[in-house]
């Protein structure tokens, strides 16, 4: 079999921008803010089902499609054909679902966060999101019908923006580009919230929200306004992965997927956006290696073991960056004020 090595790099772009997205979102709310979010999974799933079910109900609804049940095989055929021949269309129905996947799952960081933030205990909030992602995706694996659910077998048929591209390798280079995009445009914005003066209240926060509330502070309004903004992002990078699989299956949202975001953000280091893509570039490359090494080994059950074997690689990684280099590969850096510049590119002249 002969390997793709285009279509490789393409894959590990797509795969690195999304995590990458998720990697920005949770090291806002914990590196930066620390808020332990280990429900990042339950924001992640409800962006993909979001968009999912608006863009597929849409697409039905601009050819009056008389399909009232979405998990059909007739109505995947029918999305994937009206999206292939109206690029407007797919396009379109792209963005509305990363929309509504960014508003909901925000709305929903702010339901199911603002309980435990009141409690001013950050381990409740951890605990509260751990068991609400296995209470949601339970109950979504075992609902069938009304809205797109469709149980264990998920929604199919959800059609790319790029789905009207006849080259199916021209297709997934520019969906690449587009999620790159959106990578950039979110590692822009938290940068530039992490230089401001809310990204510096923020850390005052994770260090000593006593100290912090006490100079006047709103702690309870900023951690929740970064839940809101990181659960959105959460939300966007679900919607990708859902126009990039063409599909969406609850089992696609278990716990390990909020575990190998933590390991990215501690293996980059913590409190740095630059840290954060490291460890996804670092990670991702390592699934991918390892996806294409069970491909190619002759072995019939390569490809089970080789699934297993990066979660103990990812297990082993945790642990030796907690035992000799706690704080990542890339240091925190101080926060550089534009006060902080000016002075450190001033000659300091000793008094005569």
């Amino acid at each position: 079999m002969a390997f793709d090595l285009l279509g490789a790099i393409i894959s590990e772009s797509t795969l690195f921008s999304i995590y990458g997205l998720l990697a920005l979102s949770l090291n806002f709310q914990y590196g930066i803010t620390g808020l332990p979010n280990f429900g990042l999974v339950l924001f992640y799933g409800i962006g993909a089902y979001a968009s999912g079910v608006i863009s597929s109900t849409v697409i039905m609804w601009a050819f009056s499609a008389n399909i009232n049940n979405y998990c059909q095989p007739s109505a995947d055929t029918l999305r994937t054909a009206a999206a292939t021949g109206d690029p407007g269309l797919a396009l379109g129905a792209t963005a509305l679902g990363i929309m509504v996947a960014a508003i909901l799952a925000g709305f929903f960081g702010f339901i199911l966060s603002y309980p435990a933030i009141r409690i001013q205990e950050e381990w409740y909030l951890a605990l509260v999101l751990l068991i609400a992602a296995e209470v949601v995706r339970t109950v979504v694996r075992n609902y069938f019908g009304f809205g797109g659910v469709c149980g264990t077998s998920g929604l199919a048929g959800i059609p790319s923006p790029f789905q009207w591209i006849s080259n199916v390798t021209v297709q997934y280079a520019a969906f690449a580009f587009l999620v790159l995009a959106l990578l950039g445009i979110a590692y822009f914005y938290f940068q530039r919230a992490l230089n401001s003066p809310y990204g510096r209240m923020l850390k005052s926060i994770r260090d000593d929200h006593v100290a912090a509330q006490s100079l006047g502070k709103n702690v309870r309004r900023a951690r929740t306004q970064v839940m809101i903004i990181g659960s959105a992002f959460a939300g966007v990078a679900g919607a990708l992965i859902t126009f990039y699989s063409g599909a969406v299956s609850p089992d696609n949202f278990i716990p390990i997927v909020t575990f190998n975001v933590w390991v990215m953000i501690v293996l980059g280091g913590l409190g740095n956006n630059k840290g954060a893509l490291l460890g996804a570039l670092l990670v991702t490359s390592l699934q991918k290696a390892l996806s294409i090494l069970a491909i190619t080994l002759p072995i019939s059950n390569a490809v089970l073991v080789l699934n297993y074997l990066v979660y103990v690689l990812e297990g082993i990684i945790f642990l030796l960056l907690l035992i000799y280099r706690p704080k990542g590969l890339i240091v925190e850096e101080p926060v550089r004020t534009p006060a902080d510049v000016v002075l450190k590119s001033e000659e300091v002249v000793p008094k005569s």
